[in-house]
């Protein structure tokens, strides 16, 4: 069996890397920019989700609009929170949510999410008993470019 050798990375692969990543940069504002131009021409008044205008040349241009909406967690527990007690009877009055008849639970995803740093202090043993409900994976990995320092440190290879 022969062995097939395997390509070797050099300095000149981060250069090629690195032009390319600025490359994108000015690529990616540009199409930003332009997305937003046609978005807000085309579309003056445009409805939360898919908005549709028929070109001149029968295409159809679809311009999508998103409105992100996240929970103020403080102001959902004061708003949770029972009202202060009646005077006369010491009850406790419903949250401000339940006068209004709303469901939290139905309003809102409540998310389990991995506490990183706790996680990091399980043992080896509890790991494995945890590491059954996770999802692992690994993600992209990220590079950059420094400055050399002024004392002259080189880096490993």
């Amino acid at each position: 069996m022969v062995d097939i050798p395997e390509n070797e990375v050099t300095e000149k692969d981060v250069a090629a890397w690195y032009s390319v990543a600025e490359q994108l940069k000015k690529v990616k504002a540009s199409e930003i920019l332009l997305r937003l131009r046609v978005f807000n021409g085309f579309f003056k008044t445009p409805d939360e989700g898919v908005n549709n205008h028929t070109m001149s040349d029968g295409f159809i241009l679809g311009g999508s609009r998103k409105i992100s909406r996240e929970v103020d967690e403080p102001v959902l527990r004061l708003m949770m929170a029972p009202k202060a007690a009646d005077p006369t009877t010491g009850l406790m009055g419903p949250s401000e949510l339940e006068e209004h008849q709303m469901d939290v639970n139905k309003l809102i995803v409540w998310k389990p999410e991995l506490k990183l740093s706790e996680y990091r202090k399980l043992t080896d043993a509890q790991r494995l008993v945890f590491d059954k409900l996770l999802t692992i994976k690994d993600g992209t990995p990220a590079l950059e470019v420094k400055k050399p320092s002024s004392r002259g440190k080189k880096s490993e290879s």
